[in-house]
């Protein structure tokens, strides 16, 4: 099945990839939508309406149920297997529960969201800001773990891999940048004879030179 948001609709449309026929469309009972984003494992999807009313849509058969409500949100994302749902908005990154909406994380970013993503593995979420950065915190703990800097413009998009391992960042010029996150969870010396190698170095004695040069 795919699926579209249109400018102005309050009901995604659908069609069957198989016989390109359109598929009933479920209303949803708010205002306008004017952002969705699908689960990694395309299970279901996270919409949210003008009025900062997030809902969850689900095949099998056909449905969208209301989940919360956070006024200024402007970005959503869900991974259906692990109950959990990400809210972006304002100068707020949340991670709630499907099941209760007790939020599991509750962070500031320091600026407004562009946009967010939830790893596949609930581990970690990822945000844009209007300030030109793309952070990654651990969940639940709320620590920051990563502070990605490459782009000149504005990040529009960000995304995980299926694997949770990887992070696509698209920014408005059109740059597409790809970001090792599992190089985070690896073995320091490991990621240092990888360095060597990549760049055919000896960190510890260019690092020995640097300090002889300042002394």
């Amino acid at each position: 099945m795919v699926w579209t948001l249109g400018y102005g609709v309050s009901s995604p449309e659908l069609w069957d990839v198989a016989t390109g026929a359109e598929v009933r469309a479920v209303r949803v009972p708010g205002r306008e939508l004017f952002e969705g984003e699908p689960s990694a494992d395309r299970a279901a999807a996270a919409l949210l309406d003008t009025d900062g009313r997030v809902y969850v849509m689900r095949g099998g058969p056909l449905r969208i149920e209301s989940v919360l409500t956070r006024d200024g949100a402007t970005a959503v994302d869900v991974v259906p297997a692990l109950g959990l749902l990400a809210v972006g908005g304002g100068r707020r990154v949340e991670v709630v529960r499907l099941s209760d909406g007790v939020s599991v994380l509750d962070v500031d970013p320091g600026a407004r969201v562009v946009d967010l993503a939830l790893s596949p593995d609930g581990g970690r979420v990822a945000a844009s800001d209007t300030a030109g950065r793309v952070r990654v915190w651990s969940v639940p703990s709320g620590a920051l773990v990563a502070d990605l800097r490459g782009h000149a413009d504005r990040v529009a998009a960000v995304r995980f891999s299926p694997d949770s391992g990887t992070l696509f960042t698209a920014d408005w010029s059109g740059q597409v940048r790809r970001w090792r996150l599992s190089v985070l969870d690896a073995d320091p010396a490991v990621l240092r004879a990888e360095v060597e190698q990549a760049w055919g170095v000896d960190l510890e004695g260019a690092l020995g030179r640097d300090e002889a040069v300042g002394g």
